[in-house]
């Protein structure tokens, strides 16, 4: 019987140096793990997603606000 992970246990099983489904990573869970505006803005454009205005989370660092169609195809 295959085992349905949730990122709870990913993310345990990866602190723990096991295998889990499939690597655990966050992109724009917290403004610690955002990314550049510009950076972002390319992001976009690799994954073929419009262009559109992109929401600041953090003015100092420039960091964007991770969209859901961004999240989605990660």
């Amino acid at each position: 019987m295959l085992h349905d992970w949730n990122s709870s246990e990913r993310v345990k099983a990866a602190l723990e140096h096991r295998e889990a489904d499939r690597v655990p990573f966050d992109l724009g869970g917290t403004v610690l793990t955002g990314m550049h505006r510009v950076t972002y803005a390319k992001l976009r454009a690799y994954l073929g997603l419009p262009e559109g205005p992109i929401e600041i989370c953090n003015l100092t660092q420039q960091l964007a606000r991770i969209d859901d169609d961004v999240h989605e195809r990660l």
